[in-house]
């Protein structure tokens, strides 16, 4: 009966589910096949929450986010604060290639500085300027610009916020070598620790299997900026990542797992900061069998991302 609903019975759909962490993949693909001929109708406010729906859902929708992008780059003077972002979060979290989406946000959140007028414009303007930088298509400078308005007063931010605003930095240094007062860049930093996740269960095989290869290494690493890496050998720069499902999303036109944009910024980040980096996704390692079938997976990984010289001298 999709073809009953109307644009805000799917936003409300799709939101529903999502937010009540319904797993229902082929109602979410056959929602993303029914939004396509009415996306011209949505407001605003429906297609950021479809968009974040699907993505907190963990499901990826190609072709609807790709109307979408075309769909709201012309109406983005009709999104407020939240749409903004919710929409930017969405697409940099599902990793859609999105430039001219991403330009345009930029340019809308960079108009309306001097128009903060509430905590939740604060909130969103924090989200649209971590999706700006996670997308990776905006440039640094336009990104200074939004942190340094965001800098001006940290004690409003949480540590999630801290969090963010620590990872906007680290990336616009990266590229500019933006200077920061040490004592903000200090709160930043502590504020991004304190959200970080605790081992896995997996997490803890991957590293056994490891130390079983002679692949010495720190087990939680925590790096000369503050990240922390999975398992790494901080004098050579390699780390491991090992990723479970909160790091992918599911493809709905080939069903298959992608990374999500959160662990790409993660990626960009470190090999920004001079690190190499070998990922395990669950779905690879839950079909070994054996020790020996796991030791063969992570040497070959090894080889494929740190160089088999570097391989070599750490066994």
């Amino acid at each position: 009966r999709l073809g009953e609903f109307s644009s805000q019975n799917i936003s409300m759909t799709v939101w529903a589910f999502a937010t009540a962490c319904v797993r229902a993949p082929e109602l979410f693909d056959a929602i993303a096949t029914a939004a396509l001929p009415q996306l011209g109708r949505f407001k605003a406010q429906e297609l950021a929450n479809t968009v974040w729906a699907f993505v907190k859902a963990s499901v990826k929708a190609p072709a609807l986010f790709d109307a979408v992008a075309i769909v709201a780059v012309p109406r983005l003077d009709e999104f407020n604060s939240q749409n903004l972002a919710n929409t930017a979060w969405a697409f940099a979290t599902a990793s859609v290639n999105a430039p001219r989406l991403f330009e345009a946000v930029a340019a809308t959140a960079l108009s309306r500085l001097d128009d903060l007028n509430t905590e939740f414009d604060w909130e969103g303007l924090l989200s649209t300027a971590w999706s700006l930088s996670c997308a990776g298509c905006v440039s640094s400078e336009q990104i200074a610009v939004i942190l340094n308005r965001l800098l001006e007063d940290v004690s409003r931010f949480d540590d999630v916020g801290l969090s963010q605003l620590y990872q906007c930095w680290l990336r616009v240094n990266i590229e500019t070598r933006c200077r920061l007062d040490p004592r903000i860049k200090d709160t930043l930093r502590r504020g991004y620790a304190r959200v970080s996740v605790r081992p896995s269960r997996m997490q803890r095989d991957v590293a056994d299997a490891l130390s079983e290869l002679g692949w010495t290494h720190d087990f939680e690493y925590v790096s000369e900026e503050g990240i922390s890496l999975d398992m790494a050998q901080p004098s050579s720069k390699c780390c491991v990542e090992v990723d479970g499902p909160s790091h992918y999303l599911t493809d709905t036109a080939t069903g298959q797992f992608v990374e999500n944009g959160t662990t790409r910024f993660k990626t960009r980040l470190l090999q920004g900061l001079g690190w190499t980096v070998t990922r395990v996704p669950f779905f690879e390692w839950e079909r070994l069998d054996s020790r020996i079938e796991r030791r063969r997976y992570l040497e070959t990984k090894l080889a494929a991302t740190s160089g088999r010289a570097q391989w070599s001298r750490s066994r």
